[in-house]
């Protein structure tokens, strides 16, 4: 039986990292050989950034999108982040790009941060504005009242 569950390193060595793997972990005998595959949880303050970076986009585009989930699968298309899949049309074959999952189960955590960073880079050619400029963006759209007044930069490129 496969059961998830959330651990954190301590210096005693792993431990349940909330109530749910507390009680999880009570379910089996002690000594008890475990055979455990471990991957590093995904952030998910990351996954908020990512989607405050889609909603910058779509605020500050020209181009109409009717959603988020647009922006997303634009910038996924953007930068590679696709499923390529060979489609004959009844004449010809042809090659069809469709956008990847970034579910936690289809990325793991460093994969994700890489997707981020190239997410990033997109955000700036689409917005043409540096990478400081929507460093200052997603601090306003995240954490308002972050930043002392005075240190804000206009968004736009002059």
């Amino acid at each position: 039986m496969a059961v998830e569950i959330l651990l954190q390193r301590t210096l005693r060595g792993l431990e349940p990292a909330d109530d749910d793997a507390r009680d999880k972990l009570k379910t089996w005998k002690i000594g008890q050989p475990l055979k455990c595959e471990v991957r590093l949880a995904r952030d998910n303050s990351r996954m908020r950034y990512y989607w405050g970076l889609v909603d910058i986009i779509l605020q500050n585009i020209d181009q109409t999108f009717a959603s988020k989930e647009e922006v997303s699968d634009s910038i996924k298309l953007g930068i590679g982040h696709v499923e390529q899949v060979q489609v004959y049309d009844g004449e010809k074959w042809h090659i069809t790009r469709t956008p990847k999952s970034i579910s936690f189960a289809k990325l793991s955590e460093p994969e994700f941060q890489d997707f981020i960073k190239r997410a990033e880079g997109y955000a700036c050619a689409v917005l043409s504005v540096t990478s400081e400029q929507l460093a200052d963006a997603l601090t306003d759209y995240l954490a308002p009242g972050l930043r002392r007044e005075g240190t804000r930069k206009p968004m736009r490129a002059a």
